[in-house]
């Protein structure tokens, strides 16, 4: 897969499959020195596995780099399992919010993702339509955690948000679709944790806890992804794992 590599300013198309524009790269990093590592968008021609693209991007301070924010553009794994835990634990966790405005999306002060509309992405190819989960632009920056709604924790989550929308039209425009994401005016308060009551439904089942919570995380995602862009058909959610 072909790569390309820039540093800002551009005289050329914006960052990540010409993208994010100077507001959004601004919130991001501000007006440091950055450095743009982004692979082409197309599926793995040697195992056909379900990858479409990366994009990097990191900001330096002299030579010292300072933040670095990750986005991918694939299909999540229904088949094989593969992205039956870490995927969630790490994108459907306790800190992440809804993107609200009937995204099919959630985001946070460190991860956000958008799934795409099925009318865009089509199937895999595997003939088990019932295993084919969304295919998702996800963005990582840092290390994963709690959101503790502090006013950098804010501002961090709105720049994602708007970062994580602003991928996936690009990648929409890439694939050549139509419609759009509207970035949310608003996001949805922290959610507060809270424990498992003994009476809760799957108090006495067979399944281990971290099963359970496993299945509670696909649940978040077969919820969230019910819409798409303005005139496109919605994305298609993933099966979530059974336990008995």
């Amino acid at each position: 897969m072909a790569w390309r590599t820039d540093t800002l300013p551009l005289l050329g198309p914006a960052p990540c499959w010409d993208s994010l524009g100077d507001s959004t790269m601004s919130d991001l990093f501000g007006d440091r020195r950055t450095e743009v590592e982004e692979q082409s968008l197309q599926a793995n021609p040697r195992d056909r596995e379900p990858s479409y693209g990366q994009c990097r991007i990191t900001s330096y301070k002299d030579d010292d780099p300072r933040r670095q924010v990750t986005l991918r553009v694939h299909r999540l794994d229904g088949l094989r399992g593969t992205d039956a835990h870490e995927w969630p634990q790490e994108f459907l966790a306790a800190g992440m919010v809804s993107l609200g405005d009937g995204l099919p999306g959630m985001t946070s002060s460190s991860r956000a993702w958008l799934a795409l509309p099925q009318s865009c992405t089509g199937r895999d190819g595997t003939g088990r339509d019932e295993f084919t989960g969304p295919t998702v632009v996800d963005i990582g920056m840092g290390q994963a955690g709690l959101d503790t709604g502090s006013e950098y924790d804010r501002e961090d989550r709105a720049a994602l948000t708007r970062t994580v929308v602003e991928a996936a039209n690009g990648v929409i425009r890439e694939f050549g679709c139509s419609g759009t994401y509207r970035t949310p005016r608003t996001l949805p308060a922290l959610v507060d944790r809270q424990d498992t009551k003994t009476n809760a439904p799957c108090a006495g089942s067979r399944a281990s806890p971290s099963q359970r919570r496993t299945a509670r995380l696909w649940s978040r995602l077969a919820s969230a992804t019910t819409a798409g862009p303005p005139g496109s058909a919605s994305p298609v959610a993933p099966t979530p794992p059974s336990y008995g």
